[in-house]
């Protein structure tokens, strides 16, 4: 009989491996019910890591951090240590104990599945791993309907999913299950004869759909008809006999494509879920099952595998790359005992995706990624093919629109490629979302290798690139116009991945067969996102190519020349702090206004650009009030903005915090972006701002929160983060004395400078490591003896008060800088000898500070004037 443990209001059936909170079943994962069982057989004693990581994993070789993860989940669902409830302890470095008090019951034995041999599920080969959700959604789906599709892609997992549901709900059909794998069959006429034969009605004669629902009108049973795709007509014919002619007959089947059989509910199988950002272990990397599945079947391959924490990151890029896809995740798996972790991630490109073989008996189809999707072509007419092929240009989601305008030409109209995108959806070879306002489109990253492998053996890739180009620089410009009229949440819906198709149109658009004048085109549209360009030195290269290229001899082109030229310098002060480029881009500005006799933006930002990069705030707040004239004439919005922002951050850093929070603050109001003038998001340095305000006026939470919310708009762009967390993040936590966040901000600078090879940021952390070391331990020791930007000197004595010298205090004394004024004095101040000359000196650092409104300056200034005076009532008044 099948034995159940309860344990307070828990409900643990072992053979059915569900746990039930009273009425109600939990939703446990695999592996941390794997866990629980094995604690709840052996009750009372110690399970030690070993046997716990043995009974979960089955001797693959994970780190006990994994385990430490899955039984605090355990922990989390059983509310253990709430309200006094008590189940799992603990024993430090041994093992856990199940102390919960344990009643073992038998149920009533389950009545035998009524399945004979001929009619058997198969049996599965290996376990199914992250499903329970679609296992609960397909029985969802199955209350509501007598014939539920499961459709998806090749290799998704729709048969493995079919056959777990199969079983476990096998004994609720009083008649059993008839499994009618359809795969080796490729006509109707065989196709009659099998399932005539799985049915056990071999004599009556069958030769239609009609006939086979009359040999089972009075059954109650469950019939699963796996791989449909390539009969389905027929199997929509029979299908929808079943159900006019049989009906306690219900029909699970498994499609590429929907059947649009009357009475059909349909279930879309998605990939495994897999980690979106780069998880810190692998432990918490293995609560994804698509991570999970990869590491079983890699130690699987390779059992010495052992891998790191570092690696994890490596995994879950991998699961990603390969959309959770079950089958692309086993194949990439195999590979690991031949190429081992970092050259499979490194070479899993389109090559390899289409070499991936897997087990020798499996099915002819799932033997390799390339035998699966030549399957699905198999099915397509020509022009469906076509397109499909042409689609691979897409590197990431795409519209309608996008689609007519790449995979149109060549023979195809536009009503020709609707059709072929309504078709490719049915067959599950393209991804539709209708979540938003516009439908968008994707290709799994398997069937975009291979119908790209396809698109350049067609010797028309050339010329399908180039119509992805030109639809890209239309792209560019509509999103440019749009962003001047269109909220942010509402922008990026329409435009976010704009990026990544950009980033393929230059990579071919400047290669030997490409375009070099579309690539300029392209570059210069581009111009104004660059900042989402994850990798900044390749978009250095794209605008120095571009630069290259440019015609010369006319206005128009001089024009382009230089604003490809101001952004050349502004990413080259953003990898190395090299500002020569801006000065030279900023005198050809000024020649070209004195020749126009009009100032014009572009060249002012540029001025901006190399003032507050070297830090004289002077001139940018010269060059925000150039751009406020600029504004009034001409009244644009967005040149409006740019000026406000400009200003916001040269009052600032001059001092005048108020005026500068007010013009942030109404910037931050816009409703739209404004990127063509400043190439940085104001939703970045506005935050920064901000944030620096809020901590001087004492509000250390809100300047947090503040850093938090410029990060989350920094997104991908690496210099966006790295100017937050060295202008913001790293500075803050040295403020507040929360030294573990200031570190925390150091590594994650350090981490994302490092991938963007962004060496201007290593002088700004080699002084935070000096200063760390010498909030944290005391130790003064020399501060490397680097060329520190004129932004780290001004920021050095914030930091500790012993890191004060003589070129801060210069700036501040000849009001090139203000913000930091009352700490460079007080610091300065301090280090005099003559008692009467420090308490002057930190007075007048007081009065700065108060003049202001920068609270926490006056604090300290304060406190360090008790001191000094010996009174802790002294004040100094303001």
């Amino acid at each position: 009989m099948p034995v159940v443990v309860q344990f307070g209001p828990f409900i643990l059936d072992l053979e059915a491996r569900t746990l039930r909170d009273r009425d109600v079943e939990l939703r446990l994962g695999a592996r941390a019910l794997d866990l629980l069982i094995a604690l709840v057989r052996r009750a009372g004693e110690l399970v030690t890591h070993q046997d716990l990581l043995l009974s979960a994993w089955n001797e693959i070789n994970i780190d006990e951090s994994s385990l430490r993860v899955h039984m605090s989940a355990l922990r989390k669902a059983l509310g253990d240590g709430q309200s006094g409830a008590r189940y799992i302890i603990n024993e430090h470095g041994r093992g856990y104990r199940f102390v919960g008090r344990t009643e073992r019951r038998s149920m009533d034995a389950r009545p035998a599945k009524a399945l004979a041999p001929p009619h058997a599920l198969p049996a599965q080969i290996v376990r199914m791993l992250g499903r329970e959700d679609a296992v609960r959604s397909l029985s969802a789906a199955m209350q509501r309907s007598r014939l539920v599709t499961i459709a998806g892609p090749g290799g998704i997992g729709k048969s493995t999913l079919a056959i777990a549901w199969a079983e476990r709900h096998a004994e609720n059909f009083r008649d059993g299950v008839r499994f009618i794998d359809l795969l080796p069959i490729n006509n109707v006429e065989s196709a009659v004869r099998w399932i005539s034969a799985v049915l056990g009605v071999t004599s009556s004669g069958a030769t239609n759909p009609q006939q086979l629902a009359a040999t089972v009108q009075g059954g109650e049973m469950l019939i699963v008809l796996d791989n449909c795709e390539h009969l389905i007509d027929f199997v929509t014919e029979l299908v929808e006999a079943l159900l006019a002619g049989a009906p306690e007959v219900h029909v699970l089947a498994t499609s590429r494509e929907t059947l649009r059989a009357s009475g059909e509910t349909l279930y879309r199988l998605a990939g495994l879920t897999y980690p979106d950002e780069t998880p810190r272990s692998i432990g918490e990397a293995a609560l994804y099952p698509a991570v999970e599945l990869f590491i079983e079947r890699a130690t699987a391959s390779a059992p010495a595998l052992q891998l790191t924490e570092g690696e994890a990151g490596i995994v879950a890029d991998i699961c990603r790359r390969l959309d959770g896809i079950p089958l692309a995740i086993e194949l990439a798996a195999g590979w690991i005992d031949v190429v081992g972790i970092h050259d499979l991630a490194s070479q899993l490109d389109i090559t390899l995706l289409s070499q991936l073989e897997g087990r020798r008996t499996a099915s002819p189809r799932h033997r390799s990624l390339a035998a699966t999707l030549e399957w699905s072509y198999a099915a397509l007419d020509e022009d469906a093919r076509r397109v499909l092929d042409r689609f691979s240009v897409f590197q990431t989601r795409f519209t309608l629109a996008s689609a007519t305008a790449v995979a149109s030409g060549d023979g195809l109209r536009d009503d020709d490629v609707l059709r072929c995108i309504a078709t490719l959806a049915r067959k599950s070879l393209i991804q539709v979302d209708i979540s938003g306002e516009v439908v968008h489109y994707r290709l799994l990253e398997t069937t975009k290798a291979h119908a790209l492998e396809r698109l350049a053996q067609s010797g028309s890739e050339d010329a399908v690139r180039s119509r992805h180009a030109r639809h890209c620089c239309d792209l560019l410009e509509g999103a440019a116009d749009d962003m001047l009229t269109m909220g942010w949440t509402d922008w990026l819906g329409r435009y976010a991945g704009i990026m990544g198709d950009t980033r393929a149109a230059l990579d071919w658009a400047f290669s030997p067969s490409g375009d070099p004048d579309l690539g300029v085109r392209l570059t210069l549209r581009s111009l104004p996102f660059g900042q989402q360009f994850p990798l900044t030195s390749e978009y250095l290269k794209h605008i120095e190519t571009a630069l290259a290229h440019s015609p010369s001899g006319r206005a128009e082109s001089e024009l382009d020349a230089l604003k490809l030229g101001y952004a050349r310098a502004m990413l080259i002060s953003n990898i190395s702090g090299d500002i020569a480029p801006f000065s030279s881009v900023a005198q050809r500005w000024r020649a070209l206004e004195g020749e126009t006799g009009a100032a014009i933006p572009d060249g002012i930002t540029a001025q901006f650009g190399a003032a507050i990069t070297s830090g004289d705030y002077p001139e940018t707040l010269r060059a925000a009030l150039r751009m406020e004239e600029v504004a009034n004439a001409d009244r644009a919005p967005e040149v409006k903005l740019a000026g406000m922002r400009m200003r916001a951050q040269a009052e600032h850093f001059l001092g005048r915090h108020d005026y500068a929070e007010q013009l942030a603050r109404t910037v931050l109001a816009a409703p739209f972006e404004f990127l063509p003038l400043t190439q940085t998001s104001h939703r970045v340095s506005m935050r920064i701002v901000l944030s620096r305000i809020a901590f001087l006026r004492g509000e250390n939470e809100e300047a947090r929160i503040l850093v938090e919310e410029a990060l989350y708009y920094a997104g991908a762009n690496p210099s966006a983060v790295c100017q937050t967390l060295g202008m913001a993040g790293v500075p803050l936590g040295f403020w507040i004395d929360e030294l573990d966040y200031a570190e925390r901000s150091m590594s994650r600078m350090a981490e994302v400078a490092s991938r963007a090879g962004l060496t201007f940021w290593e002088d700004w952390l080699a002084a935070f490591s000096a200063a760390l070391n010498l909030k944290r331990h005391g130790i003064e020791q020399p501060m490397p003896a680097l060329d520190y930007p004129a932004k780290v000197v001004d920021l050095l004595p914030t930091l500790h008060q012993n890191l004060v010298g003589q070129a801060a205090v210069d700036r501040v004394e000849r009001q090139i800088v203000g913000w930091n004024g009352p700490e460079v004095l007080r610091a300065s101040a301090l280090k005099l000898r003559d008692r009467r000359e420090m308490i002057d000196g930190v007075g007048n650092a007081l009065k700065l500070a108060q003049r202001q409104g920068a609270v926490a300056w006056s604090r300290r200034a304060q406190a360090s004037l008790d001191e000094l005076i010996g009174s802790s009532t002294a004040r100094v008044p303001g």
